[in-house]
């Protein structure tokens, strides 16, 4: 039977700026060009970790961005 294991989420806080800036589609319907134009939007934009672009180091860019962004207190993890 498989087993199902509660995790904490993460949520962006109000520093971040406005949600209409920061959050994107799913990564598999953005095109090209609406990627630009999702980081452009705000630097913290939520493409920027989903389709981060590089080689197999762009996961060490993506954790090390993500972590960057909850100690500045841009996100936050949900209360346990």
């Amino acid at each position: 039977m498989p087993q199902f294991v509660p995790f904490r989420g993460l949520r962006y806080t109000a520093a971040a700026g406005p949600l209409s800036e920061l959050l994107a589609p799913p990564y598999d319907v953005i095109s090209t060009a609406q990627q630009a134009a999702l980081g452009d939007r705000n630097e913290r934009n939520a493409v920027r970790l989903e389709l981060a672009e590089g080689g197999e180091e762009r996961y060490a860019r993506v954790t090390a961005l993500l972590e960057q962004w909850l100690r500045s207190g841009f996100i936050e993890r949900d209360p346990a």
